[in-house]
């Protein structure tokens, strides 16, 4: 920090001079009349005091620099003669300020996204002390999860060390009025606002005796997409599946809950049933748990008072807790190793932009303080320090920094507006809303400090080297070789950094086109996912009449909505799992896949669930490895913890279908599959899967109109296509396939423009010795070539030190990124060639330059 006191001193520099300048007057005259009182004459004491005293400026500029006005004097006028400079080199300076403000600006708006999401504190009291509960079992399996009676016991139990402890789930279901669509709801604690410090902007929010009531309270996101800022929307209702709750307020702008995602409305944990049409038998409602420390106690005290509470709770074995993490979270994701990782890998890859640009600058400033060597030796042979030219440099690399920063913040509030609306539309589409992301004082401040150290960083070496003492005091000849050569090594720095981000971007952008070479097994453009409120029988008999429809299955789980669970199985006296998934009759109709062997199940097979199961290929294969039919074999399915669905038992293999893709495109087809028989209304049968004829987009306002205008109680329908399902599947990879193409095609641009402008100016500094190459009969083509085959030395360099690198990251990745692969022969190959012709591209014209050179003219310049 600045001394107070030199502030002070700063601000009354006027007065301290003249204080100064009085006080020698003071001591001199003084001086004088003490000589004249001697009997020396006026003028002969004037002399004898200007002797004795000296000159006063030589005592002013020593209290100058005592003050510390010197070094303030020196960096002002380092200022305007960097000033100067820009005035005389535009080009130049706006070429630099240009390369920085690119790859500060993608800095900047990264850190905007971390600044949002990781840094900036929750808008609650005492977000500091806000924290995650998360428990362990005796197999350190995460628990994450608790019943509502639980939390309280909790809290009541460490109530010295938990200020309070809130429960929350958020999750999407289907809303019928005021309008038909998905929305995300939160299932919260009835003191969740209480805890929270939040206060309802229209009405009020729901009590603690109001837990079971269907009541509502909308965020003010919800209030405007769903009322249109309605103020009479209090007292009206809701409808979410077959319930209508009753809406108590709207929330204030400024509160947004404690996750990324805004909901559209926020409902007591009582409603949970309702709102996930939970059977009466069905497991108790679970919610994750979060709270505050009160002042003073840190996360091991409560940790330790909480754990002595949930170690005595009534739970299953498997479900007892046996450790307690508590997470801290005083923004909106929680500061864990996972986050630091995963965040870590991001900025380093736009760092890695940003030292691009640094060594590209560095390049151009070690050529430009190449060709000052003359005047940087007059300013030493005329008594400057070699420290005061160095400063003096590097205020002008930290101005054209800090110019760079400027520009940044403009490019960064542009950038975040695009990549909100690129990465946050396929979200808002499926009816979730991110908070907004906005600048603020930490980005500023951040983009500031990038600048400021980009300047110091790209400046320093040039700095150093133009003011050597072999630069300086040798002849222009001697004086080339050494800053040669650190351009060269800038330049296969820049290279490999760029190789590495173009294999990055390529990598990416080829797993995204396998995802979308993917074969599913069947069409996913005409099958439909059906999300209803009330699934029935009546339902789906009423649905399959339509004219657009051609088929109709009730399912336990839609194709590419996770993997299947698995179950423990037993074939032949051998123990092994599978995973399974329970469908009616028309499951494989409904998809369009034929019955390899055996044949499908029977309606009266669904509705008794009987003990026969359809397995694909590569089950069989699995399960019964040699063995030519599996028709007839039998599976056991063993009773696992929790097994409520009543799926254990004997199975007998009456078909075998071939092989989907049920879960994850990226993870290809199911390495299991068995498929167990269930009609609508068995308990875990709860999804509807369409397919459609003609134009899934007019079925599918069918089925709507149809579920709307049921005789009965009117049922909400959403369909959506598995090709939307995918796409959300494809939208990760998509995000950091452009991330990644953005930096790899920035890092190119920026690697480019600096080859360009460090062989032009290696071009304009070696006039004289390519006029001595022609002078002495060598032809232009031989000029060119030779310019281009010393960049082309610097840049194999650089492919050949970045190859390696990409090749250990491509091994780290392959054991931390989970089904993604990431070595293609394909990048390796294509990115080296890509960036040799880029590089020769930006030879070609100082080359030519360089060939067209008149050597007498060469000759005769200094």
């Amino acid at each position: 920090m600045i001394p107070t006191n030199w502030l002070m001193r700063l601000f009354r520099r006027r007065s301290i001079e003249a204080e100064m300048h009085e006080e020698l007057e003071f001591h001199r005259d003084a001086r004088i009349a003490h000589l004249v009182a001697q009997g020396a004459t006026r003028a002969e004491a004037e002399r004898r005091a200007r002797l004795e005293f000296g000159a006063a400026g030589h005592y002013q500029e020593e209290c100058r620099a005592a003050l510390g006005y010197r070094l303030l004097d020196e960096l002002r006028s380092d200022v305007r003669y960097t000033v100067r400079g820009l005035r005389k080199s535009p080009g130049f300076f706006a070429a630099s300020i240009t390369i920085l403000a690119l790859a500060i600006g993608a800095n900047s708006v990264l850190f905007t996204l971390f600044n949002s999401f990781v840094v900036k504190p929750l808008a609650v009291p005492g977000a500091e002390r806000h924290f995650d509960l998360n428990g362990r079992n005796s197999e350190a399996r995460r628990i994450s999860s608790w019943t509502v009676p639980e939390m309280r016991l909790l809290a009541s139990g460490a109530s010295a060390q938990v200020e309070s402890l809130y429960s929350y789930s958020t999750f999407q279901v289907l809303m019928v009025k005021p309008v038909q669509r998905q929305v995300l709801v939160s299932t919260v604690s009835a003191d969740y606002f209480q805890v929270l410090g939040a206060n309802a902007r229209l009405g009020r929010t729901f009590g603690i005796k109001e837990d079971r009531l269907p009541l509502v309270v909308l965020s003010d996101s919800g209030w405007r997409k769903l009322f249109g800022g309605d103020p009479n929307v209090i007292g009206q209702s809701v409808r979410v599946l077959s319930t209508a709750f009753t809406i108590a307020g709207v929330m204030a702008p400024e509160f947004t809950g404690t996750e990324p995602a805004v909901p559209e409305f926020w409902t007591p944990t009582g409603s949970f049933p309702l709102l996930r049409l939970r059977e009466p038998g069905s497991p108790v409602s679970r919610f994750d748990v979060s709270g505050f420390l009160r002042p003073g106690v840190s996360l091991s005290q409560a940790q330790s008072a909480l754990l002595s509470v949930a170690s005595h709770l009534d739970r299953p074995e498997e479900e007892r807790v046996t450790a307690l993490e508590l997470q801290p979270r005083p923004s909106l994701f929680p500061r864990n190793e996972d986050v630091s990782t995963a965040s870590g890998l991001v900025f380093a890859a736009f760092l890695i932009v940003l030292l691009i640009a640094c060594a590209n600058l560095a390049n151009l400033h070690l050529a430009r303080a190449a060709s000052r060597t003359h005047e940087i030796a007059m300013r030493l042979s005329l008594g400057a320090s070699r420290w005061r030219i160095i400063r003096q440099l590097l205020t002008e690399s930290a101005c054209i920094g800090i110019l760079g920063a400027l520009a940044a913040i403009a490019l960064a509030a542009f950038g975040i507006r695009q990549v909100q609306d690129y990465l946050f539309s396929s979200m808002m589409g499926i009816g979730i809303a991110l908070l907004p992301v906005t600048l603020d004082w930490r980005v500023f401040s951040y983009t500031a400090a990038l600048g400021l150290i980009a300047g110091i960083a790209f400046g320093l070496l040039p700095a150093i080297e133009a003011t050597a003492p072999s630069l300086t005091a040798s002849t222009k000849r001697e004086g080339r070789m050494r800053p040669r050569r650190l351009r060269g090594l800038l330049i296969g720095g820049q290279i490999a950094a760029s190789l590495v981000l173009l294999i990055l971007a390529g990598v990416l952008v080829r797993n995204i086109r396998q995802l979308d070479s993917v074969a599913t097994g069947y069409n996913l453009d005409n099958v439909l996912d059906l999300k209803v409120d009330q699934l029935s029988p009546g339902l789906i008999d009423r649905l399959s009449r339509l004219d657009s429809i051609a088929s109709l299955s009730a399912v336990s789980r839609v194709p590419l909505y996770g993997r299947l669970d698995l179950h423990g199985a037993m074939v032949d006296g051998k123990s092994t799992s599978v995973a399974f998934n329970q469908v009616d009759q028309r499951y494989f109709e409904t998809l369009a896949v034929p019955v390899m062997e055996g044949r499908g199940f029977t309606r009266n097979e669904a509705e008794t669930r009987a003990r026969v199961t359809v397995i694909s290929s590569a089950t069989a294969r699995k399960l019964w490895p040699g063995v030519t039919s599996a028709v007839g074999k039998s599976v056991e399915l063993t009773a696992d913890p929790g097994d409520e669905g009543g799926t254990a038992g004997r199975y007998e293999v009456i078909g075998v279908v071939p092989n989907l893709v049920s879960g994850w495109l990226f993870e290809g087809a199911d390495p299991t599959a068995v498929y167990l028989p269930a009609s609508a209304g068995a308990r875990g049968v709860s999804s509807i899967m369409v397919r459609v004829n003609g134009n899934p987009v007019a079925a599918a306002a069918a089925l709507r109109t149809a579920c709307a205008e049921s005789t009965q109680t009117p049922v909400g329908c959403e369909p959506a296509s598995l090709r939307q399902v995918a796409s959300l599947q494809r939208f990760p990879f998509q995000a950091a396939a452009a991330v990644a193409g953005v930096l790899g095609l920035l890092a190119l641009l920026l690697t480019g423009v600096g080859l360009y402008g460090v062989v032009n100016y290696a071009v304009m500094q070696r006039r004289k010795e390519f006029g001595i190459h022609v002078a002495l009969g060598a032809s232009p083509r031989q000029v060119m070539t030779r310019t281009v085959a010393e960049a082309g030395r610097y840049v194999s360099g650089g492919l050949l030190a970045g190859l390696p690198i990409c090749l250990v990251l491509s091994k780290l990745a392959a054991s931390s990124v989970f089904a993604v692969k990431t070595f293609d022969p394909w990048a390796y190959t294509s990115v080296p060639v890509l960036l040799m012709l880029i590089s020769l591209l930006a030879c070609l014209g100082p080359a030519r330059r360089a060939a067209r050179l008149d050597p007498m003219r060469s000759l005769r310049e200094d």
